[in-house]
Formats: C-alpha cells, sequence, structure tokens
C-alpha cells in the first residue's frame, strides 16, 4: 500500500483539470465563438497570450501525469521527486491565479501546504 494514498489521487485530479482547462484554451483558439471573435479580433497580438496560456496548461497538466505516474504507480519516493512535486504545485497554483482560478489556486496552494508538512515529507527522507 502506498503510504500517501491521499496524494496520489490529488496528483491524478491536478493533471486532469489542469489538461482540460489548458485544452479548453486551445480549443478556444482553434475554434472561437462569435462573441470572442468581436472582443479580440485575430490579429490581435494578444492571441499569443492566449495559446501560451492554453500549451501550458496542456503541458502543466501532462507533467503533472507524468508525476502521478511515478509518484503513485511507481512508488518513487525520493528527496528529488517531494522537489518535483512542491514545484508542479507551485506551477499549477501560479497557472491557476494567471488563469481566474482564485479559488481553485486556493486550493492548490492548501495542498502545498500538507505536502510541505514534516508528515508528509517524512516518506521521502528514508530514501
Amino acid at each position: 500500500m502506498h503510504p500517501l494514498p491521499a496524494f496520489c489521487w490529488l496528483w491524478l485530479l491536478a493533471a486532469l483539470f489542469l489538461a482540460i482547462i489548458g485544452g479548453l484554451i486551445v480549443f478556444s483558439c482553434f475554434f472561437p465563438s462569435e462573441e470572442l471573435l468581436e472582443k479580440l479580433p485575430r490579429d490581435d497580438p494578444r492571441w499569443a497570450v492566449f495559446w501560451g496560456f492554453g500549451i501550458a496548461g496542456l503541458l502543466i497538466g501532462s507533467a503533472c501525469g507524468w508525476f502521478w505516474h511515478r509518484f503513485a504507480v511507481k512508488k518513487v519516493l525520493t528527496r528529488k521527486t517531494w522537489h518535483i512535486g512542491t514545484g508542479l504545485i507551485l506551477l499549477g497554483a501560479g497557472f491557476l491565479i494567471l488563469t481566474s482560478w482564485v479559488f481553485t489556486a486556493i486550493c492548490f496552494l492548501m495542498t502545498l501546504a500538507v505536502w510541505m508538512q514534516g508528515h508528509t515529507r517524512q516518506f521521502f527522507d528514508r530514501v
């Protein structure tokens, strides 16, 4: 049994959530609605930022998915894994703040607080 089963599910949910948000943004770039095109014409340079956010969301979501596989399936509990997880939680929270998902970003930061605790960290110090 995994020593941190709740975090196994959290990493999978974070990966799916971030990838879905990034995918929706990219989908909106490919197939913009009429309302969006009225506010933001195709030749506007803000489309590049929109594309950047979408691709960043997809990349962060896939990184969390890779980390879920490493953490939950392979059970690699090293200090490096702990540091990568800390960085991914911060990266996900930053992405969510920039895309106006503030409440969800606060949930990510609360998860970071639990991740940083000594009780969680002790499982990574053993190896």
